[in-house]
């Protein structure tokens, strides 16, 4: 016997109910759409019924998954197609002498490195970054030994390396004469 909800419902408005319903509209704009009128409190009563109930959410499940299914398609597909670029453009452009003989090959470093970082950010590996101007407007104002034991957890959170060695602490950093924080030593700019 097949799953609940996978074979569509014998009767048509009820299906079309489900179908409608699984697509995202309100159960009573559900019901007016498979042809129903009348009391849009009726909606509810077939929303009750195990047999639409569970094929809405079988039609809901297979939505997701298509979508699901999708995303991950146009992700490989993307990934593929800028390994390709970066391929291309590490290869190089052929140079040819008069004779139209290849002698060398000059390598698109540029593109190569771009197509690297936007592989990386699919990865996971690189996030953007906020701009030094909006990163001074969000610290205009702010307690500076609040932000200095902010920033001390988090690299302590972000490094994996730091609980072999020293923890930094409170005292390692200091702040420049304008007011920016810094490790101690880091000679800012």
């Amino acid at each position: 016997m097949p799953s609940p909800g996978v074979d569509p419902l014998r009767n048509d408005r009820h299906e079309k109910f489900a179908l409608q319903k699984s697509a995202g509209l309100s159960a009573k704009e559900a019901y007016t759409a498979a042809g129903y009128n009348g009391v849009g409190g009726q909606a509810y009563v077939l929303l009750r019924r195990p047999d639409i109930a569970a094929r809405i959410k079988y039609l809901r499940t297979r939505t997701a998954e298509k979508v699901t299914d999708a995303a991950a398609v146009c992700r490989s597909e993307i990934i593929e197609s800028v390994r390709s670029r970066r391929g291309r453009a590490m290869d190089g452009t052929p140079i040819t002498n008069r004779d139209g003989e290849v002698t060398a090959h000059r390598e698109d470093f540029s593109a190569g490195n771009r197509c690297d970082e936007i592989l990386a950010k699919m990865h996971g590996f690189l996030i953007d970054v906020q701009t030094e101007e909006n990163l001074d407007d969000m610290l205009k104002g702010k307690d500076l030994s609040a932000l200095r034991e902010q920033l001390v957890s988090e690299i302590n959170d972000l490094d994996p390396n730091l609980h072999k060695q020293k923890k930094v602490k409170h005292d390692d950093l200091v702040v420049s004469e304008s007011d920016e924080l810094a490790p101690k030593g880091l000679q800012l700019q």
